[in-house]
């Protein structure tokens, strides 16, 4: 039987870390904290796996790159942990995860080991409270969660963000959205300089960054048809939200609203809505624009965004079929759409009997003449 090859282990001295086995992995511990724990760095396949782990460690410990683990505040820790996560990520979920983990601010002068499932409870108790929505609140459980999950075994025991319940029901509000008659008064009292971006905000749902992002080139050759593929963020011009390109017809008034905004633009002008320079136009400048606008209309403030919940709204309203109000907007499924806008339509059971009736029986139901009462009644005899 062949000897088994020895491996060489560095020279550490006393006190700079262990690497022991545990079961069939190898786990490296750093050096002991200032309460005589040594936490651990993880485990690993192989012992030179867990020798290097160590190594790395304390070298960038020595150089003062690293705070000990399990001292290390968890604001700096998420901030250094999004900064290696976000590499290669799309722009969409890369900004929805940067604002998750914002969220739990009031946390970041914690030291890790200190995080516990109460003070995140707390947190998540006082959002219940100041109205978040549910969703929201999962949303940023969830981004914690998964950044602490390198931290387990190690700094933290356990991942201190369980599952979640929420303390009670949260009725779900109505979307701020305009009736027909305050969009119409809107466009007709905003200022001119503002009218083709109200018109295509109402009239398509586009959501800001999109209308920012649309081009001549997205413009069919009569005007009735736009490519929606890219949008503008913080970050300047990107991907959409959903990354799904999507084409969204506009009418005859929406058209000749834009063919007559283009005859007024300069030759070369590349975006529909350019500013002073020629360029995209800064979503911050628009949303308090529209705030202005607004207010001097008389009308309820429901911001940039409110313009995409009134299309949808009113489209329902219009009886539009949901999965094509769906497909328009750029959600990702029609149950998303339902779930927010379907409760909140006017109708109840009486219109759906009515549509029935009206099917089977025709516009005007006779009971007496109808084939239900003629089935109920059974079939004629042959002396009849």
């Amino acid at each position: 039987m062949p000897r088994r090859k020895r491996i060489k282990r560095p020279e550490r001295r006393r006190g700079q870390g262990t690497v022991t086995r545990k079961g069939v992995r190898w786990q490296a511990q750093a050096p002991r904290d200032a309460e005589g724990k040594r936490p651990s760095l993880g485990t690993f396949a192989t012992r030179p796996e867990a020798e290097d782990a160590l190594t790395a460690y304390l070298a960038r410990l020595e150089a003062g790159r690293i705070d000990h683990p399990a001292d290390e505040r968890l604001g700096p820790y998420l901030e250094r942990w999004y900064a290696a996560w976000r590499q290669g990520r799309p722009r969409s979920t890369d900004l929805a995860v940067g604002y998750g983990l914002r969220q739990w601010a009031p946390l970041s002068e914690i030291a890790l080991r200190l995080v516990t499932p109460e003070l995140v409870e707390g947190v998540s108790a006082s959002w219940e409270t100041a109205d978040r929505s549910h969703d929201a609140i999962r949303v940023y459980r969830q981004t914690l969660r998964q950044a602490l999950g390198p931290l387990v075994p190690g700094v933290l025991a356990v991942n201190p963000v369980g599952r979640w319940r929420p303390r009670r029901r949260r009725q779900r509000r109505p979307p701020k959205a305009w009736t027909e008659q305050q969009a119409r008064h809107f466009l007709a009292v905003c200022p001119r300089a503002r009218v083709l971006l109200y018109t295509l905000a109402l009239a398509t749902g586009l959501r800001g960054g999109e209308l920012a992002g649309l081009a001549w080139e997205d413009v069919s050759a009569d005007g009735r048809r736009l490519r929606v593929h890219r949008a503008v963020s913080r970050d300047g011009l990107g991907d959409l939200k959903d990354r799904e390109e999507r084409t969204v017809a506009v009418s005859e008034a929406v058209a000749v609203l834009l063919r007559r905004h283009r005859a007024e633009q300069p030759p070369g002008t590349v975006w529909v809505l350019a500013n002073r320079d020629g360029g995209p136009p800064p979503l911050g400048t628009w949303r308090n624009q529209v705030v202005a606008d607004m207010d001097a209309a008389g009308l309820p403030r429901i911001g940039l965004h409110g313009f995409r919940k009134t299309y949808i709204t009113l489209a329902l309203q219009r009886r539009v079929p949901l999965h094509i109000v769906s497909r328009s907007v750029g959600h990702s499924t029609p149950t998303y759409t339902s779930a927010i806008y379907a409760t909140w339509l006017p109708g109840d059971d009486e219109d759906i009997a009515h549509e029935i009736g009206a099917a089977l029986f025709g516009p005007e139901e006779h009971p007496n003449e109808s084939p239900a009462t003629t089935l109920a009644a059974g079939p004629r005899s042959s002396s009849e």
